[in-house]
């Protein structure tokens, strides 16, 4: 966790929020980047959550899952892991949504019966929806892929509690 907020503190410091809020018209990567940062803090919940109830396991102290059925168990602890990485897949979607979305926007000039003529008004409208497609297809990856990074680590920390209690039986 501490790593990604270093990095999203680099990337406020360097400008990248604002140069994705200023040529991304769609908004689409500001709700990629919202649902990553909700994900974010779910999935580190969720791993302190496995982290403290390891501990208590460790120290005797949760008689309940030690006695508890242990697919059960399994099925409630990697439900964490399914919805993060299943956010992770979502927000590459959404990334290729907004690919779509700035592709479909270039040709809406031709679409709409504008003026097509002048050649540096189609450029703007060009590579203005050229970056929309550009931006939230980096946005949505960036963030799938740091989403399925801590997926994996969830994951990890929930191998770790299943074999916890199966050992203390």
């Amino acid at each position: 966790m501490s790593i990604i907020l270093s990095m999203a503190c680099m990337a406020y410091l360097n400008g990248v929020f604002d140069f994705i809020i200023t040529y991304d018209s769609s908004l689409i990567s500001v709700a990629i980047l919202t649902i990553y940062t909700g994900t974010e803090i779910y999935a580190s919940y969720q791993s302190w959550f496995i982290s403290r109830q390891i501990d208590k396991i460790k120290n005797n102290q949760n008689y309940y899952l030690k006695n508890s059925n242990i697919e059960i168990i399994k099925q409630m602890v990697f439900s964490r892991v399914h919805y993060v990485r299943f956010m992770a897949s979502m927000l590459t979607m959404l990334g290729l949504f907004g690919t779509i979305y700035g592709l479909i926007m270039i040709f809406m000039p031709y679409f709409s019966g504008q003026d097509t003529n002048d050649i540096k008004m189609i450029l703007e409208y060009l590579f203005s929806n050229i970056g929309v497609a550009s931006i939230t297809t980096a946005v949505g990856l960036i963030c799938s892929m740091l989403l399925r990074i801590n997926a994996e680590s969830l994951n990890a920390g929930c191998n770790e509690f299943i074999r916890e209690i199966i050992s203390t039986r």
